[in-house]
């Protein structure tokens, strides 16, 4: 299964929704939004497609209707999925049949109560808790399972989980940690945290194609957070998988590379899931308030030549400069504060390169560098400079030039090659600019400090 789309109608407060995910690249999704945008309800109709009874159960409410409708995509194969009234309740249920080969692609998880990984606990109290007990007094353990106790150990930056052992009971496997001869730690003894680990681990052993975990962060602390995105970022390529996962945390939002974020909001009757980058998303719900003014950029190579433009200029206000990843989303930042106000002030300048003039350059709270980007600028003055030329008293690099040409991102790829090579840095790729575009670029660093003043 390489690609998943999800369509609700009418479910709960959601009139429609739409979210496609394409899975081929065995990636991480976080979807934030907030409170009561309806991820939760998202991630119940996931779990729908395996148990029909889901949305039912796991609401106080009778939240499907007469008009309710999910349709799963998967691999252009559809499944709709209508309502029908069970004793004055509606459930959502389909005609087609679906393998269980095909459900067991998913693996769908909650917070506590309505956990799968809860159920381990009745489990662990009948004949599979006295197996284990009988193959700990005669230490018939499996295989060392170094691959969970690495794990373990990078996110809580520990090496006590050395000792832990793996024992299989009909077919599944368990996890003690032996204390002595005579006494041991089960999996459900350990911490919430380090118990929803084990069975994260073990839902990627069983080779589900997407897991889908609501809350992620729950009873982890921010440091334990960031290690985990870590290590499953590695493990999704590891073991071929993808997972889908909610979080309020801002910490773990932070470890999220852009393409790995999505935003959920209402726009128009409609809940829209798309990507975002983490400083929309934190300007959208938690806010940088206590500035008198807000600059928006791009991306993070323009805010570090803002920031180098105005060194050596006295500012009495408070500001702050935003990278925001994106001219689209730059610009659609900057005009969603003017209706909320989520900065706190609405002196908010937005800042783009020079090759979006053309769409944005007439609003007057947008600024355009005089150059297309500060890579694009590099690369043209390389590409156009004969052999042997100096530049910064070095000899035009060929290598890095020729290297550029043959890749996708040619500027990006060209500036980023001779930076690491000590060719040049960015601070004097930022003086080359400035000195030879002297009189456009003083014309912007003014007209950023009229707006500062």
């Amino acid at each position: 299964m390489n690609n998943f789309k999800i369509i609700l109608e009418n479910i709960q407060h959601i009139n429609y929704l739409e979210y496609a995910l394409d899975l081929i690249n065995n990636s991480l999704f976080c979807l934030v939004g907030k409170n009561g945008i309806g991820k939760t309800t998202l991630i119940k109709s996931i779990q729908n497609f395996k148990d029909t009874s889901t949305l039912d159960e796991s609401s106080r409410l009778n939240i499907i209707n007469a008009e309710s409708k999910i349709i799963y995509d998967l691999n252009d194969s559809k499944y709709t999925f209508t309502p029908f009234d069970n004793d004055g309740r509606y459930i959502l249920d389909n005609s087609e049949e679906i393998t269980k080969d095909l459900k067991n692609n998913f693996f769908t998880e909650f917070p506590i109560p309505y956990g799968k990984r809860f159920d381990i606990y009745s489990k662990l109290g009948g004949d599979v808790g006295e197996t284990i007990k009988t193959k700990f007094a005669t230490q018939q353990y499996d295989e060392k399972p170094s691959e969970l106790i690495e794990i373990l150990n990078i996110i809580y930056s520990t090496s006590k989980y050395a000792k832990l052992e793996q024992i299989q009971v009909k077919n599944e496997n368990y996890y003690i940690e032996p204390l002595n001869s005579e006494n041991y730690l089960r999996e459900d003894d350990f911490s919430s945290g380090e118990f929803m680990i084990i069975q994260i681990y073990k839902l990627i052993k069983k080779q589900c194609k997407l897991i889908v975990i609501d809350e992620l962060d729950i009873s982890l602390d921010s440091s334990a957070q960031v290690k985990l995105i870590e290590e499953l970022r590695k493990l999704t390529q590891k073991y071929s998988f993808n997972i889908l996962f909610t979080t309020h945390s801002l910490a773990l939002m932070k470890t999220m590379q852009d393409n790995e974020l999505y935003f959920m909001e209402n726009i128009d009757d409609q809940v829209i899931i798309e990507k975002k980058s983490y400083n929309y998303i934190k300007a959208e719900l938690f806010q940088f308030t206590g500035y008198d003014r807000i600059i928006l950029v791009e991306d993070k190579m323009l805010k570090s030549f803002i920031e180098y433009l105005l060194l050596d200029s006295s500012i009495f206000v408070k500001y702050e400069i935003i990278d925001i990843a994106g001219s689209n989303q730059t610009v659609d930042l900057m005009k969603r504060n003017k209706d909320f106000n989520f900065f706190g002030t609405r002196n908010v300048l937005t800042i783009l390169d020079g090759d979006q003039i053309e769409q944005y350059g007439s609003d007057a709270d947008i600024y355009c560098l005089p150059i297309a980007s500060i890579e694009k600028y590099l690369y043209h003055k390389f590409t156009n400079s004969e052999l042997g030329e100096i530049i910064n008293g070095r000899p035009i690099d060929t290598n890095s030039i020729e290297k550029a040409k043959n890749l996708k991102k040619k500027s990006s790829a060209l500036y980023y090659d001779m930076l690491q090579k000590g060719y040049l840095s960015q601070i004097e790729v930022f003086r080359i600019i400035k000195n030879e575009k002297i009189e456009d670029i003083q014309i912007l660093k003014e007209q950023i400090l009229d707006f500062l003043r």
